[in-house]
């Protein structure tokens, strides 16, 4: 009876609870909390934010860290760290929405058109990740590749030792990159992140491997949080931290 008592206690606490540990539970309690909000309240549907919770709970999860996700209220979400040294990764994967595209350049457009951050119908000019504030390039509005065709991420190191993250495409990726790329042999794809182009290579001979590298002389820990951004899938919508606090005890 006492053994039939205990099970019924367990699965009410399991139902009432909202979070779950990643990957393990530490038995000392959080050492500090980041409370995230949605940047903007518009589009913040039920739906939205539960996606965006896993979204979240996955990366850090790929991350190693200890912690437990949950939502708070209809706009934040609240994460549960068992390390105070887990909090500055955590910050650096949320703040990446993760959203990834590959656009050919507009090879047309003057410096001076540049510099004033004007673009013909149908491009638009972004920033160059790395450069002065005035490093900008034009790239067509309409995107070969984003990163819903993405299955895996990786990070491999190329021919100079440099960090560099993989990507493989599904197969309708696969077959739209290996055609964008044999028709436009000579022009130059821009890599696109959150709306920064972090490279933009010339496009030597189709690409027909399903896979696609990117270069933009990241730091190792850099790499592997781009990896597992990209693994995990964009945010539906962008977070901020909003403060950071380590509980009472």
């Amino acid at each position: 009876m006492a053994k039939l008592i205990a099970m019924v206690m367990l699965g009410m606490l399991s139902l009432g609870s909202t979070s779950s540990w990643l990957p393990s539970r530490c038995s000392q309690g959080p050492a500090v909390e980041l409370i995230l909000r949605a940047e903007r309240t518009e589009g913040a549907s039920d739906a939205v934010m539960e996606r965006t919770r896993e979204i979240v709970e996955r990366r850090i999860g790929a991350l190693g860290a200890s912690a437990t996700v949950e939502r708070q209220g209809q706009s934040h979400i609240l994460v549960r760290l068992g390390r105070r040294e887990d909090a500055g990764p955590v910050r650096a994967l949320i703040g990446s929405a993760g959203r990834l595209e590959f656009r050919l350049v507009n090879m047309d457009v003057t410096p001076a058109q540049l510099h004033a951050g004007q673009a013909p119908i149908g491009s638009e000019v972004l920033p160059i990740a790395g450069e002065e504030p005035d490093g900008r390039i034009a790239v067509q509005r309409r995107r070969l590749i984003d990163g819903r065709m993405i299955v895996d991420a990786r990070t491999e190191y190329d021919e100079q030792g440099q960090p560099t993250v993989i990507v493989r495409f599904d197969e309708a990726g696969s077959r739209r990159f290996a055609r964008a790329t044999a028709d436009n042999v000579g022009a130059q794809f821009a890599i696109v992140l959150d709306n920064v182009v972090l490279s933009a290579p010339v496009i030597r001979e189709p690409i027909l491997g399903g896979e696609a590298q990117i270069s933009g002389s990241f730091t190792v820990e850099a790499a592997n949080q781009l990896a597992i951004s990209l693994r995990s899938g964009p945010l539906p919508i962008d977070l901020v931290v909003v403060e950071e606090r380590v509980p009472e005890r």
